[in-house]
């Protein structure tokens, strides 16, 4: 199968060890206080650790980043317009030649801010849609208001022309909601992306690894089976079901000759060409992961930071026990929930493994009802 053009840059940058994708995370406070968030805080929470970053700050970083090959540029918080200097900072960095994204709550874009973003267009806004009522924006988000934002946001967006995507945040709490959010989706003609697994919050509160509100394993695995067919359609959801046989086989193999008998290098993005880089200014391969590698790109540079994570990246393994599991071609195990689901990246993932098997075996029933 062929890669879309930016697959294969992506690609090659992994290969050459390029940083082409930059996440800059502007900061973790916003203006919605949702159950499950991974970062949010407060102001005076964020005073008490020093503050946040200045936008010439970032833009100082922003210069070292292309200078190492730098392409992608993703600003996110916290709500990334609820950073007070974003119109400054977006603007300066689109003249640096970024193709930027900014992933955003939807809630604070009012008529100013998007006439705003219609002459200064970002390649693609992702906007989190956390129900379809203000009820539940309400229990969930703490607002009482946001579902009339954000959906009034999203339709004068994509009326200007603006490339939007839909994120949904599946929980028990607005799980009712997500036949009406897939329904608006289909009528405003975005695309939908949800997603049943929440990451616990452990960059926020150490004490969740393993723990967020969310569904049991099985159900999580359930509903991203719908959500697939929903997305693609059964007969193409099928198609694609098949290639788990495919999948069990190549890992037997692999298994059997016993090429990753000490576990498997990371085979993603994350610290091969992506980073992310915190409100802090601390580095990590990925925003999912707070430890175990991280280095501090504004007091020693970024070129010496990112060396420092991708030679980090390429010494570790992926931990042997998933490697050795019929299913590691399908459940792609991660470093980084590893760590959110254990505390520790060499135990394995319970509720990952639990929800693949779901998903495997629900895929396969469904698949096989459709013969």
């Amino acid at each position: 199968m062929s890669l879309f053009p930016t697959d294969y840059l992506f690609s090659k940058a992994s290969h050459m060890s390029i940083p082409l994708g930059a996440t800059f995370e502007l900061s973790p406070i916003c203006n919605l206080n949702c159950k499950m968030c991974y970062v949010r805080m407060n102001k005076k929470q964020v005073d008490e650790l020093g503050g946040l970053k200045t936008a010439d700050e970032w833009l100082d970083m922003a210069r070292q980043c292309k200078e190492a090959g730098s392409l992608y540029l993703l600003l996110t918080g916290g709500e990334p317009f609820f950073y007070k200097d974003f119109k400054y900072l977006f603007t300066e960095l689109k003249k640096m030649g970024f193709i930027i994204s900014i992933n955003s709550n939807g809630t604070l874009l009012d008529d100013d801010m998007i006439d705003w973003l219609i002459e200064n267009p970002p390649n693609k806004i992702n906007i989190t849609m956390y129900g379809a009522s203000n009820e539940t924006y309400k229990r969930l988000c703490n607002s009482s208001d946001g579902y009339d934002k954000v959906t009034y946001a999203i339709r004068k967006l994509k009326k200007a022309g603006i490339t939007i995507v839909i994120n949904v945040s599946l929980t028990p709490d607005n799980i009712e909601d997500y036949e009406k959010i897939l329904k608006f989706s289909r009528e405003v003609d975005v695309s939908l992306r949800p997603t049943s697994y929440m990451f616990p919050p452990v960059r926020r509160d150490k004490d969740s690894i393993g723990h967020n509100s969310r569904f049991s394993p099985q159900q999580a695995g359930i509903n991203t089976v719908k959500t697939e067919i929903d997305k693609k359609g059964l007969d193409k959801f099928c198609e694609n079901a098949k290639l788990i046989q495919d999948g069990i086989e190549d890992a037997c193999k692999e298994i059997e000759s016993g090429i990753y008998k000490d576990g498997k290098p990371v085979s993603c993005r994350a610290g091969n060409s992506i980073f992310w880089i915190n409100w802090e200014g601390k580095m990590t391969a990925c925003g999912m992961m707070s430890e175990p590698i991280v280095t501090y790109p504004f007091e020693e540079g970024f070129k010496k930071s990112w060396d420092k994570v991708t030679k980090k990246v390429k010494e570790i393994k992926v931990l042997k026990e998933c490697y050795n599991c019929k299913y590691n071609k399908i459940c792609r195990p991660c470093l980084a929930m590893c760590v959110a689901e254990t505390g520790d990246m060499n135990k394995k993932p319970e509720y990952i493994c639990e929800m693949q098997k779901t998903m495997i075996k629900e895929s396969m029933k469904i698949c096989e009802q459709n013969t």
